[in-house]
């Protein structure tokens, strides 16, 4: 699994599964939760045959480390643990990024797919969001406890939403991102586009084929390629680049609207422009995909190679860290 933390080995005890429906919220074992995770032979299929193929999905997460100033975890005074009381204050208080936005583009996306019909649907995006927190209060209560028990750090957590047609799934667990090792990832390109490029389906096919074809060569991310061969996003992210004037572009092929792609949008003028990996190694100042989980993220090379501005740029260009900075205003 892409982030599964090294360090908490009791993971899936720890781990929050539930599911929503007209009946209520059930809980359900951790070990029983799994996402689709077949293969498709044609990669620029654009066909959604199955039931599994048609569930619906979002992730994002709660106390991203790189939200603060400091760019650290959140640390309790070695010799002074939090009492009861101060650990059942924080788990009520915490904040997840754009958690809203993230139920509303889940149950939009599952109304055009006819999943649910928001007008009788069993359940609203304010239940789906209350149940989205106090899925997490419970684990980040218990993660609280662990952690200041065993290491004093408080990791951060993840939450997955799944929607079908008989409801919804849930379920957090702690996150740990391998690029936060990383200040820039290396990319590939990758010949196919995900099914339904506006939705984002629990099957994922060409993206978890994309990002183990990476993984295969030692990069981070791939950048997915249509028949034309320009690039339309990346695996699990949206891409951007700054030219040398400054001014921020996306590709303009169909896209997933990204919840941090439309933070980036709320940020900046953003043109389309239609793009190669040659353009980018030659032309771009800076170059950077977002998501969830980890908001913003620079890349240094495409296909093992450097990009051309990446050495000579450097330190003379900070686009990408005047961006960041109103992103976190915006969204924290």
């Amino acid at each position: 699994m892409m982030y599964k933390d090294p360090q908490l080995t009791n993971r899936i005890e720890e781990a929050q599964y539930v599911r929503l429906t007209g009946d209520g919220v059930t809980p359900l074992p951790p070990e029983s939760f799994s996402l689709i995770n077949s293969q498709s032979q044609d990669y620029h299929s654009a066909s959604v045959n199955s039931a599994e193929d048609k569930r619906v999905f979002t992730t994002t997460c709660a106390f991203p480390q790189q939200w603060f100033e400091n760019d650290s975890q959140i640390f309790f005074e070695k010799n002074s643990p939090p009492e009861k009381t101060e650990l059942n204050s924080v788990a009520q208080n915490y904040y997840v990024p754009a958690l809203k936005r993230h139920v509303g583009r889940v149950m939009r996306q599952s109304a055009a797919m006819g999943l649910v019909d928001p007008r009788t649907t069993y359940f609203s995006e304010n239940s789906l969001h209350d149940a989205a927190l106090h899925l997490l209060g419970s684990l980040y209560k218990k993660i609280v406890t662990h952690s200041v028990a065993q290491t004093f750090a408080i990791p951060d957590l993840r939450l997955r939403i799944i929607l079908d047609k008989t409801g919804a799934e849930l379920f957090a667990d702690t996150l740990y991102h391998p690029w936060n090792k990383v200040g820039e990832i290396a990319t590939i390109t990758f010949d196919g586009i995900r099914d339904l490029p506006q939705v984002k389906l629990a099957s994922a096919k060409v993206s978890r084929a994309a990002r183990e074809a990476a993984e295969a060569r030692g990069a981070h991310e791939a950048l997915l390629c249509n028949r034309q061969g320009y690039i339309t996003e990346g695996a699990w992210t949206n891409l951007f680049w700054f030219d040398l004037s400054g001014k921020l572009f996306q590709p303009a092929e169909p896209l997933l609207p990204g919840i941090i792609r439309e933070a980036v949008e709320s940020c900046r003028t953003v043109e389309l422009r239609s793009v190669t990996a040659e353009y980018l190694l030659n032309e771009a100042a800076e170059v950077f995909v977002t998501q969830s989980t980890k908001p913003m993220t620079k890349i240094n090379s495409i296909n093992g190679t450097m990009l051309g501005h990446s050495a000579e740029k450097k330190n003379k260009t900070n686009f990408c860290n005047e961006l960041l900075s109103d992103l976190r205003k915006q969204l924290w």
